[in-house]
């Protein structure tokens, strides 16, 4: 039944695609996306279909939170403390379930060659300052700069299969309604 619906591997392949182009389109090296548990979890979700399964919760390690590393080319890697489902994930070639986001992205953009780069950062509405600053100084040679309209802008046009997705989620919520 959840395969009914599901956005197929390949959406998130072009969707990976497109963001590459756009990063290089922009001179940035790679991205940071961030997403937080559960309202605000689009980001990640959107580049590599996960879902974060702990709530964000009073912690100066990031619980409830992941990231995706996304360099220009290439796959990501995924932070996430909990709820990686390796089965699910798409476009990464690396998944770190550390408890420490911050000290799990620094290594995540190190491996991936980022150190240095410019970085593009995106969920910047959701990651806590605490971690952005602590994400900067163990990053101090890179660059950052706010890129938020790059997924932002894309996840504005839906593809055939989301507009279904959306008009099945209508019709399950009225018949819910209907029923109540």
């Amino acid at each position: 039944m959840a395969e009914a619906f599901a956005i197929p591997r390949e959406e998130f392949e072009e969707r990976r695609t497109r963001t590459q182009q756009a990063l290089q389109a922009k001179d940035l090296d790679g991205l940071i996306a961030f997403s937080c548990y559960a309202e605000r979890e689009g980001h990640v979700c959107y580049l590599a279909n996960h879902h974060l399964s702990f709530p964000n919760v009073m912690s100066h390690m990031g619980l409830g939170y992941a990231a995706l590393v996304l360099p220009a080319e290439g796959l990501g890697v995924l932070v996430s403390p909990f709820g990686y489902e390796a089965d699910r994930v798409v476009g990464i070639d690396d998944a770190r379930t550390g408890m420490d986001i911050v000290r799990e992205v620094v290594a995540a953009v190190k491996d991936k060659g980022l150190d240095q780069g410019r970085i593009g950062i995106v969920g910047s509405d959701v990651v806590p300052a605490e971690y952005y600053n602590a994400v900067h100084r163990g990053l101090s040679k890179a660059s950052f700069e706010g890129a938020d309209d790059l997924l932002e802008s894309q996840r504005l046009i839906k593809s055939k299969r989301e507009l279904d997705l959306l008009r099945q989620a209508a019709w399950i919520a009225d018949a819910g309604l209907q029923a109540g």
